[in-house]
């Protein structure tokens, strides 16, 4: 599947009239903080760890909302919230189609 993202279309309906939402804003207690996928509170400080901000694109005719991550070098998996997981197999398939 392709992303509007990467193609500036729909992969659902081919359109062409997409919305690109670089920040999108949380409610935090002193205001508003961006979207991220980890967050980390203080009591004192508010927001103080914002890892793995997030974007999304939306199509204006089928309303489809695609999210990504700006970057995720700074989410930390904790094993509890966050795990990593890795697929089994090999990273990159083999372009031959018979296998």
């Amino acid at each position: 599947m392709t992303s509007m993202r990467a193609t500036g279309r729909c992969p659902a309906c081919n359109g062409r009239r997409l919305l690109h939402f670089k920040r999108i804003k949380d409610v935090a207690h002193n205001g508003t903080v961006d979207m991220s996928l980890q967050k980390d509170y203080s009591v004192w400080w508010g927001v103080k760890l914002s890892a793995g901000t997030l974007e999304a694109f939306a199509c204006r005719a089928c309303k489809l909302v695609e999210w990504h991550a700006v970057t995720l070098d700074d989410v930390v998996p904790d094993g509890a919230d966050v795990v990593e997981l890795e697929g089994a197999g090999d990273d990159v398939p083999p372009s031959d189609p018979y296998r």
